[in-house]
């Protein structure tokens, strides 16, 4: 049979002149790249008005779904413009293998149909001059753009750049409520006119009509530009292809200093919150890095708008990015500013699970932070073996009393158990109490063995969870340190299990600063804070999971305490109370 050339009207509204069609035997090896170049033509195309816009409205029907091994039996095109349709494009394709019965029922195409038809060297050149610097529109696009560029490729020698819009990723983010997103429920659901489903030429003016639906949904988005329709239906490649949408005037204006920064998209809303020693630094990277998390990468080639807010260090940057963050990704995932924790989190029933591991939402204490996994993991299996535990990748599980000693070794308050323990034990007799005696006795022993590992003093400080931490201001005209005497500015945080409850402002020496007022008055703060939590509360409330925000900020805390720079000190509470005794 012949490849078609006629057309089957839909209506008079389509009208299309046919474009001829010529046979090309020129047939070259395939090339492959490892990415997509852009010509300028292809750029200019999509840098203009939705509705001026030249799409190439299409479909395919193959013997299968890689390229490399199946072929393309039917392909229809339609060049539409201005809300009209000028040409089309269509025939039958000889695919030089047996196209699968699957494919024959669901397409109505047989092996017979296609045998005299003409292969794919021939047609695609004449598809590739068809298309021109158009832009593609079909749907499920990328699985149709495999083919298109395998087989331009394969049969011309070069690549087929022009960018494309997807009609399904458009329904997903301008229509989420529709039922059945495949074509055929579409054209359904919309009320789309169509003929008979699964040929390229009735599947091509669906697709049409269907894309005329889209446009209004983005104009009603405030979406008129091309290119950001391409960003909007969040196609990767595509978006990698066309670079950041924020204005380089805007970029060039941000400032080389501490502070955060935030992203836009075309809709004005929030995607994205981060924190950066240097914004303008810091942003220059994500623009720049292919090598981020997808879903954030995703974010910043949707970003068209960057506004910051500068701060005094990066610490209050990091404070004020883990507030603002709530459930966004933020940068602590991209500055990898994570650290790792002995953590103590609920368990099934009663009890708890002690691991080393990141401080997330639902965790109920964190002590650390942690330099060696294996060196506390090996801690971790100490302390289980006391209280006749295994261990698993998960950690160790106690109970509830159990979990009150060990929370007595991190903090270090086990001297203060031992000693209530002690006067307990001693008002009960064995004769009348002996189950509560019993009980008292064998939580000494464990005591005994918990105070008998032998922690280096360096572990022993990376336990300290309150104290001062004062952070050197890095503001305009901010002298540098010259030596112990120069007079400075610092931004001095009281610190209490890990979370900073106030902060202060000091003037002066670092080496001066617990003699001043401010360390007199976040001591006090600190002591009260503490005395609060212990107040009336029982031991097991006082094992309340974190919050999503309260763990953004024991973990940019610790991070912070375990990465000390000479634009920070950190004097532990523990060593301020040896002091005072």
């Amino acid at each position: 049979m012949e490849w078609q050339k006629g057309l089957v009207k839909m209506d008079q509204k389509r009208a299309p002149k046919r474009r001829p069609f010529a046979r090309n035997k020129n047939r070259t090896s395939v090339a492959e790249k490892p990415a997509v170049s852009t010509r300028p033509e292809s750029l200019a195309a999509v840098q203009t008005s939705i509705d001026s816009g030249s799409y190439i409205v299409f479909d395919i029907e193959t013997t299968g779904g890689n390229p490399e091994r199946n072929g393309i039996t039917d392909i229809f095109a339609i060049k539409y413009q201005n809300g009209q349709i000028l040409e089309t494009f269509g025939t039958l394709v000889n695919p030089k293998i047996p196209i699968p019965p699957i494919v024959r029922k669901m397409t109505g195409i047989t092996n017979a149909m296609v045998r005299h038809a003409p292969e794919i060297h021939e047609v695609m050149p004449e598809f590739v001059d068809f298309a021109g610097h158009s832009i593609l529109v079909s749907h499920n696009t990328i699985g149709d753009m495999k083919f298109i560029r395998y087989f331009t490729e394969s049969t011309t020698g070069k690549e087929f750049d022009n960018f494309f819009l997807c009609t399904h990723l458009l329904v997903e983010r301008l229509f989420p409520e529709t039922p059945d997103k495949s074509l055929t429920g579409l054209v359904k659901y919309f009320g789309i006119e169509s003929g008979d489903m699964h040929r390229a030429e009735a599947d091509g003016y669906a697709t049409l009509g269907l894309f005329e639906v889209l446009m209004e949904g983005l104009k009603d988005r405030k979406i008129e530009r091309i290119d950001e329709a391409i960003r909007f239906q969040g196609d990767m490649e595509s978006a990698l292809r066309l670079g950041w949408a924020v204005p380089q005037k805007i970029l060039d204006e941000l400032p080389q200093r501490p502070g955060l920064f935030r992203l836009f998209d075309s809709e004005n809303k929030e995607m994205f919150v981060s924190s950066a020693q240097n914004i303008y630094r810091e942003v220059q990277r994500l623009k720049t890095s292919s090598q981020l998390p997808r879903q954030l990468l995703k974010m910043v080639l949707r970003a068209y708008h960057v506004t910051y807010e500068e701060t005094s260090s990066l610490f209050q940057a990091m404070l004020c990015e883990c507030e603002l963050s709530g459930e966004k990704p933020s940068g602590a995932l991209i500055h990898q500013r994570q650290v790792l924790a002995f953590t103590i989190s609920k368990g099934n029933a009663n009890n708890y699970q002690l691991a080393v591991d990141g401080i997330t939402p639902g965790v109920v204490q964190a002590y650390g932070a942690v330099r060696d996994r294996r060196t506390a993991s090996d801690l971790v299996e100490i302390i289980a073996e006391i209280f006749g535990q295994k261990t698993s990748r998960d950690g160790a599980t106690f109970t509830l009393n159990e979990i009150r000693l060990i929370k007595g070794f991190f903090e270090r308050t086990l001297g203060t158990l031992k000693t209530k323990l002690q006067k307990k034990s001693k008002g009960f007799s064995t004769l009348f109490q002996p189950a509560k005696k019993r009980r008292y006795m064998a939580e000494l022993k464990l005591i005994e063995k918990l105070e008998s590992i032998d922690l280096s003093p360096k572990v022993q400080s990376l336990l300290n969870r309150s104290g001062l931490l004062a952070v050197r201001q890095d503001l305009p005209n901010q002298p540098r340190p010259q030596g112990n005497g120069i007079s400075e500015r610092w931004d001095v945080y009281g610190i209490c299990d890990c979370q900073p409850i106030s902060s202060k402002v000091y003037d002066g020496p670092i080496d001066q600063l617990l003699s001043s007022a401010v360390a007199s008055e976040l001591w006090g703060l600190i002591v009260a804070s503490q005395f609060n939590k212990a107040k009336g509360r029982s031991h097991k409330k006082s094992l309340t999971p974190l919050s999503q925000k309260e763990a953004k900020i024991v973990n940019a805390t610790l991070w912070w305490l375990l990465n000390l720079r000479s634009d920070g000190r950190f004097f532990p509470l523990v060593e301020e109370l040896r002091i005072g005794s």
